[in-house]
């Protein structure tokens, strides 16, 4: 028995829409590309935000690094936050700045992509929330990612790496920071 055109369609719709990413993944994706592959142009009006989301008694500091001459309330972070709200440790008494050249900034975000576009189990349970937004013509774009503790010391490892070697107050912060929440590392 032959199959209508109707059922035809349906069945070849049915299977578009199963086997298609629905647009919010896309968008997600882009979003992602979109914000690690930011350009230098881009990255002059950029933040980033580290953030330890694991369990503790006290208190750790935030880091937060911006292009030089940019600066941002850190409430403007919880809109692309997961949970969108703020998180205790980034409390403005708690945070230590420093600002980075836009390619630096580019160097940082590239260094990083494959450790915090990785999805595995090494990003559970969370251990840090790297989150990085900018601004354009009055909007902003950015992106919360969670790193689990194995990939810690290479996610900072990869940012230290990629600071220009003037700057020895970003790289100072976050090797006091790796080692404050990776201690014996």
């Amino acid at each position: 028995m032959p199959l209508s055109r109707w059922t035809c369609f349906l069945i070849l719709f049915s299977f578009l829409i199963m086997n298609c990413p629905a647009t919010s993944e896309r968008q997600a994706t882009q979003m992602v590309d979109s914000i690690l592959g930011a350009t230098e142009t881009q990255l002059e009006s950029a933040e980033a935000k580290i953030t330890y989301v694991g369990p503790q008694e006290k208190p750790i500091p935030t880091v937060v690094f911006s292009s030089k001459g940019y600066e941002l309330s850190l409430d403007r972070f919880t809109e692309i936050q997961y949970k969108h709200k703020h998180y205790a440790n980034d409390d403005n008494s708690n945070v230590i700045r420093f600002s980075v050249t836009p390619a630096e900034f580019r160097r940082m975000l590239l260094a990083v992509k494959p450790i915090v576009t990785k999805v595995s189990a090494e990003a559970r349970p969370e251990f840090l929330s790297f989150a990085v937004i900018r601004e354009e013509h009055g909007q902003f774009y950015g992106e919360e990612f969670v790193i689990g503790r194995a990939p810690g010391r290479a996610f900072y490892d990869s940012l230290c790496a990629s600071l220009d070697r003037h700057n020895e107050y970003g790289r100072r912060t976050l090797s006091r920071h790796r080692v404050y929440i990776l201690p014996g590392h």
